[in-house]
């Protein structure tokens, strides 16, 4: 898959870094400024959509799964 491709798949989302309960933490948001939940495909966008408004955000995150993994170190 491309990136193109995974750019124009519905598992786009935002985050700023928030404090909750102390600690720093991301929260998934959507593009019009609503909560996001990261086990609803409902609450996904597509890249383009997220990166309009990212200025307002610490970040775009992607929803892994469906084939979509990473991997860390």
């Amino acid at each position: 898959m491309t990136i193109t491709e995974l750019q124009s798949q519905k598992r786009w989302g935002l985050w700023p870094l928030e404090t909750v309960h102390g600690k720093q933490t991301n929260i998934p948001y959507q593009p019009n400024g609503r909560k996001a939940m990261a086990n609803n495909p409902d609450t996904w966008h597509i890249y383009a959509e997220c990166a309009l408004v990212v200025s307002r955000f610490s970040g775009v995150g992607l929803a892994l799964g469906n084939g979509v993994f990473g991997c860390g170190h």
